[in-house]
């Protein structure tokens, strides 16, 4: 099994860290300690009477709202 930076065994195989432009040939083996240091959060958008917001940036009872939402998929 592959080592962690750390020493610690690794769990995770990282392609791509935050701010890096090229994915990697090789991959990072970390351990998930390691992994959620690194780890970013993902900024979710919608659209809200016609243009486009961070869903972080709502207020309580539309994210609620939006957490409701059902997705469909429409066959052409």
């Amino acid at each position: 099994m592959n080592k962690c930076k750390c020493g610690e065994e690794a769990t995770c195989e990282v392609f791509k860290l935050p701010g890096e432009v090229e994915t990697r040939k090789e991959p990072l083996n970390l351990c998930s300690d390691c992994f959620n240091k690194i780890r970013t959060k993902a900024e979710c958008y919608s659209r809200v009477v016609g243009y486009f917001r961070p869903v972080d940036d709502w207020n309580d009872a539309k994210q609620s709202e939006f957490k409701d939402r059902k997705n469909f998929v429409v066959d052409k």
